[in-house]
């Protein structure tokens, strides 16, 4: 991907709305690219927050019911104990939202490393 990705495009990698072969490219992309990654989080907040409600919506879900992100992060980094990582191992099988929470917060976890 040598040009820059349109905001639509952008937003569908937000929305983990594209193909697998969208979204590795746009997945390197941005993790060499500084502009895209500032495009990224003038628009992540937003449209995690619309495809939050839109799910919670679908299913009748309250928002609590969802782990938050410090939560995913502690199951990321192993430090649950066996029978909360059970759950959300359990949580994660069923929930659509969270494995598109999860895959986000692994992908910025290896960038960080």
């Amino acid at each position: 991907m040598a040009d820059h990705p349109s905001a639509r495009l952008l937003a569908g990698y937000c929305q983990r709305r594209l193909k697998a072969a969208q979204l590795l490219a746009l997945d390197d992309h941005v993790a060499k690219c500084g502009i895209c990654r500032e495009r990224l989080r003038g628009i992540v907040p937003t449209v995690g927050a619309l495809v939050s409600l839109r799910i919670s919506m679908e299913r009748g879900q309250a928002a609590g019911e969802h782990p938050g992100a410090d939560r995913l992060l502690v199951y990321v980094e192993d430090r649950l104990d066996a029978v909360d990582r059970e759950l959300m191992t359990t949580h994660l099988d069923a929930c659509k939202l969270c494995q598109a929470q999860m895959a986000w917060l692994l992908a910025l976890v290896r960038r960080r490393e």
